[in-house]
């Protein structure tokens, strides 16, 4: 049986390591399971800004949108219509854009 000699012998070890420590994380990656997360919107509220009056199309259609949103979102959140009318619909637009938390507020507009 012959014997490697100096680089060559050390070039097959740190090889046959990369090798062993590569099986070794595609096995640990492959049976870990992943923990199951909190839906994101689950207990929040998320409200959709409507800049007319009550009653009027883009309420009905807010309200129409609101009612089956709810069902296709992850964690079910509640889903609320809030009528602002007022200089053609402004108050509502600065209310979304500037008033409600990021990512909170939908906003119908004519």
């Amino acid at each position: 049986m012959r014997q490697a000699t100096g680089s060559s012998y050390l070039w097959r070890l740190i090889i046959n390591k990369r090798i062993l420590s590569a099986v070794a994380v595609l096995t640990f990656l492959s049976v870990s399971q992943g923990q199951a997360q909190e839906p994101f919107c689950q207990g929040k509220t998320i409200t959709i800004l409507a800049g007319t009056g009550a009653g009027n199309v883009y309420d009905i259609v807010a309200r129409l949108f609101a009612r089956h949103l709810g069902k296709h979102i992850p964690g079910n959140p509640d889903i609320i219509v809030q009528n602002m009318p007022g200089a053609a619909s402004m108050i509502a637009a600065n209310r979304g854009a500037f008033g409600a938390v990021q990512g909170s507020a939908f906003k119908v507009q004519a």
